[in-house]
């Protein structure tokens, strides 16, 4: 199983890397979709579905890819696309400020973690360190599933959904989750008069290619600098 990461917390390190970059350079069916622009419309289908056996589903999953959009009370939206295998990630995020399309990309058998730039063939090696990637799966570590009521079915990128209601800390959440895989394929966290969306779109369970999270052959490769009030990697709690 792939450890946890807040995606949404390593975009914005993510940038400061990569203006460092620049600076040393210069020296499935998409008409069953639900519109992403809406919430989407639960189905009045009642059931007792439990959520840690639909969770289980997704334990054997090796390797995937996916969309991910976080939308968040303030401040824009932040897209990526991803891949995982085993504990392998490729991240890509497109970034005007640093430059255009950002690469993250961390190997867990060569033990080393990149920011790569492709317009200009460089990359940043970063300090590697273990249980810090995740994919959609581990939501289910993070979720008290013996709380979840199930509130219906629902499609969500073409694909059949579960749809359970919680309370958390402060709020509620639901949860969308694949009723084939069991993953979370959109969560909605309100918490103090907030709304925080996370969608997966394009999801694909599957092998990835182990070229998907190496460097291109020729890559320039910079350490990193000493920043202050940036230390180690972009790993999160």
């Amino acid at each position: 199983m792939i450890k946890k990461v807040h995606i949404t917390r390593v975009l914005p390190l993510l940038l400061v890397f990569m203006l460092v970059l620049i600076a040393g350079c210069s020296s499935q069916d998409k008409s069953a979709s639900t519109d992403p622009g809406q919430t989407p419309a639960t189905q009045q289908e009642k059931g007792d579905t439990s959520l840690a056996d639909v969770f289980a589903k997704n334990k054997d999953i090796k390797g995937m890819s996916f969309e991910m959009k976080t939308t968040m009370p303030e401040g824009p939206a932040l897209e990526s696309k991803m891949w995982f295998k085993d504990e392998n990630l490729r991240m890509e995020t497109n970034m005007p400020e640093a430059g255009g399309n950002v690469v993250y990309i961390a190997n867990k058998t060569d033990k080393a973690m990149y920011m790569y730039q492709p317009a200009q063939n460089m990359a940043m090696k970063l300090p590697y360190k273990e249980e810090q990637f995740s994919g959609p799966q581990d939501k289910a570590e993070d979720v008290d599933a013996s709380k979840a009521k199930y509130v219906g079915k629902d499609k969500i990128d073409g694909k059949t959904c579960l749809v359970y209601e919680l309370a958390v800390e402060g709020g509620k959440e639901k949860i969308w989750v694949w009723e084939e895989y069991g993953l979370p394929l959109r969560m909605e966290t309100e918490a103090e008069g907030q709304k925080t969306i996370i969608e997966y779109r394009n999801v694909k369970v599957g092998n990835i290619d182990d070229n998907m999270f190496e460097l291109p052959a020729g890559t320039q490769i910079m350490d990193m600098p000493n920043m202050p009030g940036v230390s180690g990697t972009p790993a999160m709690p």
